[in-house]
Parts: C-alpha cells; structure tokens; sequence
C-alpha cells in the first residue's frame, strides 16, 4: 500500500509532498534524519 503525504514546514514556509509505501512513522523519521 502506497501512502501519499503533506509536509508543512513553518520555517521555510512552504509544503512537502511526497509518497512512500514504507510505514509512514519510519519515513518521518528518515526525513528527519
């Protein structure tokens, strides 16, 4: 299963949108990282 998702960054005022179908906690965590 493929999820889709909307990052809002408030620093660089503008939004991330990407997908992943890995489990959505793990890819935060990888972009985060």
């Amino acid at each position: 299963m493929f999820f889709v998702y909307i990052l809002n960054s408030n620093n660089l005022n503008q939004f991330y949108i990407g997908y992943t179908s890995m489990i959505l906690e793990d890819r935060l965590r990888r972009h985060l990282s």
